[in-house]
């Protein structure tokens, strides 16, 4: 897609409603694009001032007030004894009326506090993403980073990483295939004739963020079992060297 075409879905893309596909490119488009990335974080930031109280909508008091009505009863004079009965009736009545209402109040107020809180969950996961988007986009502009590019045997897999000066690393781009949930892909450092795993990287890792083990010859990435594992064997899915 083109940078319009991009910025047209930024919008779309901040309330994670994109298809996956046109996630992964918008999400690649932001590592290099410091204006896009700029509108997707204002964009959150809307999205953190809408989040606030509902108030009850009108048909919940209409739901409420039909529940505790109450037809006046007939003035008619009675024996004593049989008022006070009438006024039991009438007052068991009135508080089976108020206990449905406040059910009614309680469970429509409760699933909005369930939303409000899902909806809170979303916004502060997507915000955290977008924020690992930025961090690794601001690592790759650094001229300072190291730039080790991971390729497959076969030269079809290319995975980039990139090192700062403080041992800060990024995955900043690939085109590794996603994975089913039982799967995971993990990234190692090469130290010598061992490897050392840095982290799981999840099923789908578009960018991700680790601590560089120094010194270390390379990196590569494997895919394991979801989780991931303490040590492995595996030949990597891709792999590249540092430069001496």
């Amino acid at each position: 897609m083109t940078h319009n075409a991009i910025r047209q879905l930024l919008g779309v893309y901040a309330v994670g409603a994109l298809e996956p596909v046109e996630r992964t490119e918008v999400g690649r488009h932001l590592e290099l694009c410091s204006d896009c990335a700029t509108e997707v974080a204002d964009h959150l930031q809307t999205l953190d001032a809408l989040v606030t109280a509902v108030s009850p909508p009108k048909a919940l008091w209409d739901r409420i007030v039909g529940a505790t009505e109450e037809t006046p009863p007939p003035l008619n004079l009675i024996p004593i004894s049989q008022a006070s009965s009438a006024r039991r009736s009438v007052s068991f009545k009135f508080a089976a009326g108020f206990a449905a209402a406040a059910a009614i109040v309680v469970g429509v107020l409760g699933n909005q506090v369930i939303q409000q809180g899902q909806r809170l969950d979303r916004i502060s996961a997507t915000s955290a993403y977008e924020s690992l988007f930025r961090a690794a986009a601001e690592a790759s502009a650094n001229p300072r980073g190291e730039r080790i590019e991971l390729r497959s045997p076969d030269e079809s897999l290319i995975a980039n990483i990139v090192i700062l000066s403080d041992g800060t690393g990024f995955i900043v781009r690939d085109n590794l295939p996603a994975l089913s949930a039982e799967r995971t892909y993990q990234l190692w450092a090469l130290v010598n004739d061992s490897r050392i795993s840095l982290g799981v990287l999840g099923t789908d890792p578009e960018v991700a963020a680790f601590r560089a083990v120094a010194p270390s010859k390379g990196f590569a990435i494997t895919e394991e079992a979801a989780g991931g594992v303490a040590t492995t064997s595996k030949a990597p899915v891709v792999v590249g060297l540092r430069r001496a």
